[in-house]
């Protein structure tokens, strides 16, 4: 009987400790994480600011290597042919960030990547004209949600580990790990959703989209 108990307690602790070992080595194979997204308008302007971390060498080919911190700040206008800016500046409590904007030839957006920044109570962001500027306070959108970005990967394997344990060797996870924020980025959007997007070594790629606020799975492109 006690022979019996030990095989069962060792188990389960293989088994819990197998299941920890896969979920660090998707956490390893992350290659980008929004982990916080401000948004603010004023005037006609639309000021959005996403900080998370993504690879240095920003390439979608199976590998995740060496990360690091990048805060996005983008500007747009309802009325694109005024968005002509000299500059921007970013406030973060008591640090300031400025320097130029660069076009999206996508979507007629001005965007910078700031770098590190931390994250604060007052958060503005200024764009410069020539003989203006506009100021746009910036709200967290993503500190109330249900879940967060760093909850993705532990409800996709519980909802399903299948697809993940296709790219599971034991070599490593031969894939990359890419979690984005979507929908309708204003203060007062409920529909938004985590993307989590899983990039093969082959080519091969799949997409889970979760309801931010509850969790659920609501679309699903697997392996």
């Amino acid at each position: 009987m006690k022979f019996f108990l030990f095989i069962l307690i060792f188990g389960v602790g293989f088994l819990c400790g197998c299941s920890r070992g896969f979920e660090e080595r998707l956490l390893c194979s992350v290659s980008e994480i929004q982990n916080h997204v401000f948004v603010g308008d004023c005037q006609d302007i639309n000021a959005i600011l996403i900080v998370g971390e993504r690879e240095i060498e920003y390439k979608k080919d199976g590998f995740s290597t060496d990360k690091i911190p990048f805060a996005v700040l983008s500007f747009s206008s309802v009325e694109k042919e005024r968005l002509v800016p000299t500059k921007y500046s970013l406030v973060v409590g008591n640090d300031r960030y400025s320097g130029t904007l660069v076009s999206n030839p996508y979507d007629g957006s001005w965007v910078v990547d700031v770098g590190k920044v931390g994250i604060a109570d007052i958060m503005v962001a200024s764009i410069w004209f020539e003989n203006r500027y506009i100021d746009v306070v910036l709200s967290s959108i993503t500190e109330n949600l249900e879940v967060q970005s760093s909850d993705v990967i532990d409800i996709l394997l519980t909802q399903n580990e299948v697809d993940l344990k296709k790219l599971n060797t034991r070599q490593g996870f031969c894939g990359e790990i890419y979690i984005k924020l979507l929908g309708d980025l204003k203060k007062d959007s409920f529909n938004l959703c985590w993307c989590l997007t899983i990039v093969g070594r082959e080519g091969d790629r799949c997409n889970y989209v979760f309801s931010a606020n509850t969790g659920e799975m609501v679309f699903m492109q697997g392996l």
